[in-house]
């Protein structure tokens, strides 16, 4: 070995375990956080109008303080980006794939 080189620990991985369809079920999109309960009860009502709203639940769950906005759980990796990409763009919303 030549100086500054070492060994390294390589480690096999199934790439069937980490395919977009096989997403771990809780995976949900937070949509919103919000302090106020009604502010987080607007937004979700907007969501509940949207094209993909019959597909997935969207729901409000309290976290510490806050009412957390959520659409979910969505299994399919891609379908899930495809959402967050959609509310992003078409809606300006910031959105954040949590695991629970």
């Amino acid at each position: 070995i030549e100086k500054g080189s070492e060994f390294v620990e390589i480690e096999l991985i199934n790439p069937e375990k980490y395919s977009p369809k096989n997403l771990d079920q809780s995976s949900f999109l937070q949509v919103g956080a919000f302090k106020d309960y009604l502010n987080g009860q607007a937004l979700l009502n907007k969501i509940n109008t949207l094209d993909f709203s019959n597909e997935f639940e969207s729901k409000i769950i309290k976290i510490n303080d806050l009412f957390h906005v959520l659409i979910g759980p969505i299994s399919d990796n891609i379908t899930l980006l495809e959402i967050k990409e959609k509310l992003e763009t078409e809606y300006s919303l910031s959105i954040y794939v949590k695991k629970y």
